[in-house]
């Protein structure tokens, strides 16, 4: 989508004037960049940080073009996450590594924000296991992104449950103790959701609204 195409709600200015792509707006946002403007738009290589309410809630350093992340970056989450890697059109795109606040790393091929599902997870045990990705954050309101409880499940080929691993808290223990029983609990919904084969080890996301389990899967 090129600028022209998009929508001014979904485009954010420095306090020079520069725009940036904005996917998901919220209230009190502001930007800071350090690199050039072209056209009216962030190009080539920078920083440019992100703040809600005038507290930090991101970092990237590395290529824009357009406006948009395209090239090779590092975006680092106020959560403490990080990515590293190929970006294209602001979007994870190419070879990254995506390192969670509490230890685990997911190493992958994305292709326009989706990972090619063959991806490599390793553990904080340092065990390593062959994985798709799911990114640890989900939308709930224009003002409002709740972080998953995000886990490891691996089934053997009879589609029983063998092991499962928490590798992000949601920052509620409870929640998260919650979210392990309803996967250990439900294994064939989550067959039922993910309509694929189910053996191996799969990234999913729980989190709840009104006391009901939501299962975020891998993006297909």
């Amino acid at each position: 989508m090129s600028q022209e195409d998009a929508t001014d709600q979904h485009w954010i200015a420095d306090s020079q004037g520069c725009k940036f792509f904005n996917r998901s707006p919220q209230p009190k946002e502001s930007i800071n960049w350090s690199g050039a403007c072209v056209n009216g738009y962030g190009d080539g290589e920078g920083q440019l940080s992100w703040f809600l309410d005038g507290k930090p809630a991101g970092t990237y350093i590395g290529q824009l073009r357009a406006g948009r992340l395209d090239g090779t970056g590092t975006y680092r989450y106020r959560s403490g996450d990080q990515y590293e890697g190929g970006f294209y059109a602001g979007e994870y795109d190419g070879h990254g590594f995506y390192r969670f606040a509490e230890g685990a790393r997911y190493e992958g091929e994305f292709v326009e924000g989706i990972s090619s599902r063959h991806g490599v997870v390793q553990l904080t045990d340092g065990q390593r296991v062959e994985s798709d990705f799911v990114v640890a954050r989900v939308r709930r309101s224009d003002s409002y992104s709740a972080q998953l409880t995000l886990l490891v499940i691996c089934f053997d080929d009879y589609n029983r449950l063998m092991k499962q691993v928490m590798i992000q808290s949601s920052g509620f223990p409870l929640l998260d103790e919650q979210a392990m029983d309803m996967v250990r609990m439900r294994p064939f919904d989550i067959h039922r959701l993910a309509n694929e084969p189910i053996s191996g080890c799969h990234m999913l996301g729980v989190t709840f609204e009104n006391n009901e389990p939501y299962f975020i899967l891998p993006r297909k």
